[in-house]
């Protein structure tokens, strides 16, 4: 018959093996968990800034205003915005990259990133007093975290800009 201090002693050890060799899974839960949580209350923020934005200014990808509209002033504007993953985000680009494919992982992340450039540059745009912003370009540069040889996606910066125009006459508000 075995000793209370035997069981204890065993239902211990079993428990110190169940969290070392669970631990990492325990982490990625977690890194999942906190990632996902800060990633919905960003898209919501953005999701709340763009609307607000976009109802006083219209954004144009070519150079040319609408007809009959004039322009008074133009000025650059841009915003800038550098983003990284999570880990368990990048734990899931690093088995991607290990079979290949599309890294699925880092889309979402490029994409908040692309929304909140574009998005601080209107803000920009809107201190000024413009109506419209219009040729607007992107540029992204991924900055990677090793050696060249090495190349882990680490962060990438998006830069958004375009001319800010000032017009004779507001653009009709939204809905």
């Amino acid at each position: 018959m075995l000793a209370n201090s035997e069981v204890a002693g065993g239902i211990l050890m079993l428990l110190v093996m169940m969290l070392a060799y669970t631990s990492p899974v325990w982490m990625l839960l977690i890194a999942w968990l906190v990632g996902r949580g800060i990633e919905q209350s960003h898209l919501r923020d953005l999701q709340r800034r763009e609307y607000d934005v976009g109802r006083r200014i219209i954004v144009m990808g070519h150079e040319d205003l609408p007809p009959g509209v004039t322009a008074t002033q133009g000025q650059m504007v841009m915003g800038t915005v550098v983003v990284g993953v999570d880990h368990f985000k990048r734990f899931l680009a690093g088995w991607r990259k290990l079979v290949g494919g599309e890294v699925r992982s880092i889309s979402p992340v490029l994409t908040r990133a692309r929304r909140e450039a574009v998005l601080r540059m209107l803000e920009q745009a809107d201190a000024q007093g413009a109506n419209f912003v219009v040729n607007i370009r992107l540029e992204t540069a991924v900055i990677s975290t090793r050696s060249p040889e090495r190349q882990k996606f680490g962060m990438a910066e998006v830069m958004a800009y375009g001319t800010a125009v000032k017009t004779t006459a507001a653009p009709a508000a939204r809905a």
